[in-house]
């Protein structure tokens, strides 16, 4: 589908729903908002992580999706339909007529003003909705399954060494301090890695690394009574398969980006208490590193934003995000001892 064809969407389900329906687009997906219901689809684009270049590749991935979604929040994900070309209109559903262009994921839709980041930001997370959320998700995470290959150590450097391919535009956007911030995370990385390759090896062999989420930052949790958490990775595999520390460490340093570590820190205390886990030194250093790798990652979006951003107060609010994670970054890095 195209943008035309996504237009042609809108005006069908406009009409169905007696309503006007939004659409939000993102670097991968487009997503309509009509009525009680949410419609997303796959962009036909291939990157270094995912390929949705043709409709089978499409139809299975979104597939997936629904399947893997069902796993946190079952009332959440409904069905996949197929996009149908009748003429000169595009709708939703099976049909004797016309031709599948493309497939949907069909959803319940969220209340937005319930969604985590948003409530951050109006201070009004409690001590109760974090609770509510270490709870789901270490049941999730006690009943996912184990990836028995694991994961390559190696691509832990190699993610955190992209970042400094980026050196330039930190230098452009965000001031000197901040390129030679980059530079000394950087050598910390390789020094940790290094003296922690058998306590992550063992990780794996002991189970820790399963087939979770993959992306539980605060804008993927909806704080209803029974949180909603939505919207894992389907699209490669690997980024899904990680250490359950990797997992927790994401929606941590993400409520720490927010300021509100004493949230971050309730919510890892009651995980840890409900998975009956005692940490020792060495896993709390690598749950430091792996908050360390998260801001990268997030600092690195930043900083790829920055290029395609023309509005000046949109690129001050992406600046001092970006800013934000780098300082994060090295302070994580800085705590492991």
């Amino acid at each position: 589908m195209n943008e035309a064809d996504i237009s042609k969407l809108c005006d069908y389900l406009s009409r169905r729903e007696q309503q006007i329906a939004e659409v939000f687009e993102t670097h991968i997906s487009w997503v309509i908002l009509s009525g009680s219901y949410a419609y997303k689809i796959k962009k036909p684009i291939v990157t270094t992580f995912l390929n949705f270049k043709t409709l089978a590749s499409r139809k299975s991935l979104t597939e997936k999706e629904l399947r893997l979604n069902k796993r946190l929040a079952p009332d959440v994900y409904i069905a996949v339909k197929p996009v149908i070309k009748i003429g000169r209109d595009i709708v939703i559903g099976a049909s004797k007529e016309g031709k599948v262009i493309d497939y949907v994921l069909v959803m319940k839709r969220l209340d937005n003003a319930k969604r985590m980041d948003r409530r951050l930001a109006e201070n009004k997370v409690s001590k109760a909705d974090i609770i509510r959320i270490a709870r789901k998700l270490s049941i999730f995470h006690s009943e996912a399954r184990p990836v028995k290959k694991g994961i390559d150590i190696n691509s832990y450097v190699q993610t955190f060494d992209d970042l400094g391919a980026m050196a330039g535009e930190a230098e452009k956007y965000l001031g000197k301090k901040y390129e030679k911030l980059i530079a000394e995370s950087i050598r910390e990385n390789h020094r940790f890695i290094n003296s922690y390759q058998s306590e992550l090896q063992l990780r794996i062999k002991n189970g820790f690394v399963k087939d979770v989420h993959g992306d539980l930052h605060t804008a993927n949790i909806f704080l209803y009574k029974d949180p909603v958490i939505y919207d894992c990775i389907e699209f490669n595999d690997s980024f899904r398969r990680i250490d359950l520390l990797s997992e927790v460490a994401f929606l941590c340093m993400d409520m720490e980006r927010w300021e509100r570590v004493d949230l971050s820190e309730l919510f890892f205390r009651e995980y840890l208490k409900c998975m009956g886990w005692k940490l020792s030194s060495e896993e709390l250093n690598i749950f430091n590193y792996y908050k360390s790798l998260r801001a990268n990652i997030r600092a690195k979006v930043c900083l790829t934003r920055m290029n395609q951003i023309s509005d000046k107060e949109i690129l001050k609010r992406e600046v001092r995000s970006c800013k934000k994670y780098l300082e994060l970054m090295k302070k994580y890095m800085s705590g492991i001892k």
